[in-house]
Formats: structure tokens, C-alpha cells, sequence
């Protein structure tokens, strides 16, 4: 879960390096929504269940603590 357009650019870079999946989360409702399996994030093929979140604990509207959560 990312806001900053820049910290996003540095992860997608180092993804690409690694060769691994990337998605990108634009605040707290999204990421649970993507851990959840709802609405757009249904399909596991499509969005698999991740091996490794970074979180940032400092979004708009709600914490990443309650990502957490």
C-alpha cells in the first residue's frame, strides 16, 4: 500500500529487477480489499495472494496499523 508516486517508481523498479509480481495498492480500503478477494480483486489468478507486503503506516484517510489489523 503506496501513495507517494515516487516511492511507488522505486518499488516497480526493483520488481522488475527481481522478476516478481507487483500490485500496487493506493490506500488502506484497497489493500483490503485485495486481501479480502472483493470486487475487483476476486480473481486469484489475476491477483495472487502476496508473499511479501510493504506497508506504509502513514496513508490518507486511515492507518496502515489498520491494515494490519
Amino acid at each position: 500500500m503506496e501513495d507517494d508516486e515516487n516511492d511507488i517508481f522505486l518499488i516497480e523498479s526493483s520488481e522488475k529487477v527481481g522478476g516478481g509480481l507487483l500490485t500496487v495498492t493506493r490506500d488502506r480500503d484497497e489493500a483490503i480489499q485485495y486481501l479480502s478477494r472483493e470486487e475487483r480483486y476476486a480473481n486469484r489468478e489475476r491477483f495472487p495472494i502476496p508473499d511479501m507486503i510493504l506497508l506504509n503506516l502513514k496513508m490518507p484517510r486511515k492507518s496502515g496499523f489498520e491494515v494490519l489489523e
